[in-house]
């Protein structure tokens, strides 16, 4: 269809315009051609036209002699018709019948060299009226005017025949517009393995290569900084393990113990990162086994205070085909940012789990100050911290929730923030029961 719900394509935007434009060239036309037609009227055919004219009256004799005026009809294919007082006829050449001239409609008068001489319309036909000395001569022309009917109908189904061809075909030529505008929202997305498939010769193929190209250019970039993300990571840990060495030997415990705790914040933020690259790689490495997820979730509760938790859990056994590894960082990176959010008086974390044929969906919520609004869209980017201090006591450095989605996605699941500022946060995980992929 040309017309969607909300806006018209770029295929029924150009009909349109083809459209609008043949109806002002034809407008255009018509308004030259009478120009040319009212310029040259007078000058070349209204003298031949009087001169016409002006031969038929007087051949016809004054007054008219219907036998001639019969022949005149025949030859000239017109029916001609005289009305004076007390005398009418007609030659009834095509059955017009006897013309009441009080039906006629009128378009011009027109009187130059002694000719006086009217333009006029009776029912479907033309008729020219010369009136002189109260004596009437009608020249009907019986080709009717053209009216709505089978010609009229069949015209405008060309007309349409000839749009909806058009609509088709600029519709073929922007046809991989659409193709492009999805294949640019998946690599918007982060699927830079797409690539769009047009092999065409014009500007639209040039674009859907220029696409290509640009999505290679990006992974190769990405590729690049993932490499050197795990290349300084893999460097980092030499040195943190000549520096614990070296922490070891201080007598004073207190320094030791400040060190210690540095270092292993240092180590913990090493391991996210490679954690994370990992899974980001196409084979990420996922050791998947069955396991029940209801007694994942309690061991991870279990090690926190049982006054900040309350869950919400199924008794029976809820089995998930996922690497339960991850499964459980994924629980306990979660659970931890949620504590640390929620104030000392505040309702304690709540944990539900619904769960299908298909899917589950563990949902966190806690009662803390909530995300802002310029803030939510962000918050599972790496690197990315609502408090810029980047203090540890206020959230890390960035990795925790972004290492948790890439683990939701490794799995082919998903992870989904809302929250409202002063009320909280929920946070819904949601895994594929049996993923095999």
């Amino acid at each position: 269809m040309i017309f969607s719900k909300h806006r018209i394509s770029l295929s029924g935007k150009l009909t349109w315009l083809f459209v609008i434009m043949a109806v002002l060239l034809t407008l255009l036309a018509g308004i030259l051609m009478s120009s040319v037609f009212k310029n040259n009227f007078k000058n070349h055919l209204r003298p031949h036209l009087d001169q016409y004219l002006e031969y038929l009256l007087h051949d016809l004799g004054n007054p008219p002699d219907i036998n001639r005026a019969k022949t005149i009809a025949k030859e000239l294919s017109l029916e001609i018709q005289f009305h004076s007082n007390g005398k009418n006829w007609s030659t009834n050449t095509h059955n017009v019948g006897l013309v009441d001239l009080s039906d006629i409609k009128y378009h011009k008068h027109l009187n130059e060299n002694n000719l006086d001489y009217s333009i006029g319309e009776y029912k479907q036909y033309e008729v020219l009226v010369n009136v002189k000395n109260n004596n009437t001569i009608l020249f009907v022309l019986t080709h009717p005017r053209r009216h709505f009917g089978v010609h009229t109908i069949f015209h405008f189904i060309i007309l349409i025949s000839v749009l909806v061809l058009f609509y088709h075909i600029t519709k073929r030529i922007f046809s991989p517009i659409h193709a492009i505008k999805d294949g640019i929202q998946k690599i918007g997305e982060g699927n830079l393995e797409f690539r769009l498939d047009i092999r065409r010769k014009d500007e639209l193929g040039e674009l859907a290569n220029n696409i290509n190209n640009m999505a290679d250019d990006i992974q190769s970039m990405l590729d690049a900084k993932r490499q050197l993300l795990l290349a300084i990571s893999h460097e980092l840990r030499s040195p943190l393990t000549r520096a614990k060495v070296a922490t070891a030997m201080i007598d004073d415990s207190q320094q030791q113990d400040s060190i210690n705790h540095d270092l292993q914040e240092m180590e913990n933020l090493i391991e996210e990162i490679l954690e994370a690259e990992r899974l980001n790689t196409k084979h990420n490495n996922l050791i998947k086994t069955d396991f029940n997820i209801i007694e994942s979730i309690a061991e991870i509760v279990s090690l926190y205070d049982e006054r900040l938790i309350r869950t919400q859990l199924p008794v029976s056994p809820v089995l998930i085909h996922a690497d339960q590894t991850r499964i459980k960082l994924l629980l306990r990176n979660l659970i931890e940012n949620a504590i640390r959010h929620t104030p000392d008086n505040a309702a304690p974390v709540n944990i539900f789990l619904e769960s299908s044929q298909q899917n589950l969906s563990i949902i966190l919520t806690d009662h803390g100050e909530g995300i802002t609004d310029e803030h939510l869209p962000h918050i599972l980017e790496p690197f990315y911290r609502v408090d810029p201090s980047r203090q540890r006591e206020t959230g890390g450095y960035g990795l925790g929730l972004y290492l948790c989605k890439v683990i939701c996605e490794a799995h082919k699941g998903s992870l989904n923030i809302n929250s409202l500022a002063q009320q909280g946060t929920t946070v819904t995980i949601t895994l594929p029961i049996n993923s095999n992929q």
